[in-house]
């Protein structure tokens, strides 16, 4: 996961972007982006970069080494939290759903999640992206509309 290989030195706090590296891009080597951070992910990284001591973002808070292994950790991060389960490609999913509602079109949500190929996968080219975005954004809002009455 690209998330527990980042460093600070990928971390543009004054530019508000962060660079990720990922070797599915077909040719076995390292290929990065860089993507641009939310103002509430930049807050959160800019406290954090406050108390870091180590050269990567995110390390065992038991350790303060780097993740070695990540085979259960959203399981486990799940049962602390006392929330179901979920797992990274949900937070993919959930990424895509907030870009969406913030108002961004949908070449922007596209390039912020870095697919490997701009080819549908099978079963997926029935609804357009847009509209399955849009639809999710909208299903979201009218949620929370139900816990937040006055939300637009």
């Amino acid at each position: 996961m690209e998330v527990f290989r980042l460093l600070w030195s990928d971390v543009d706090i004054q530019g508000r972007k962060i660079r990720f590296g990922t070797r599915k891009s077909g040719h076995g080597g390292m290929e990065y982006a860089w993507v641009p951070m939310t103002t509430e992910l930049h807050s959160t990284l800019v406290i954090h970069w406050m108390t870091s001591h180590s050269v990567f973002v995110f390390t065992d808070p038991e350790t303060g080494e780097p993740y070695t292994a990540r085979q259960h950790y959203m399981e486990n991060l799940c049962k602390r939290a006392k929330v179901k389960p979920f797992g990274f490609h949900a937070i993919r999913h959930l990424s895509a759903t907030i870009l969406a509602y913030e108002g961004l079109d949908i070449p922007t949500v596209q390039a912020a999640l870095r697919p490997r190929t701009q080819t549908p996968r099978p079963g997926t080219a029935r609804v357009p992206a847009c509209s399955r975005i849009n639809w999710i954004a909208c299903s979201q809002k009218e949620k929370a509309r139900k816990f937040y009455p006055s939300s637009r």
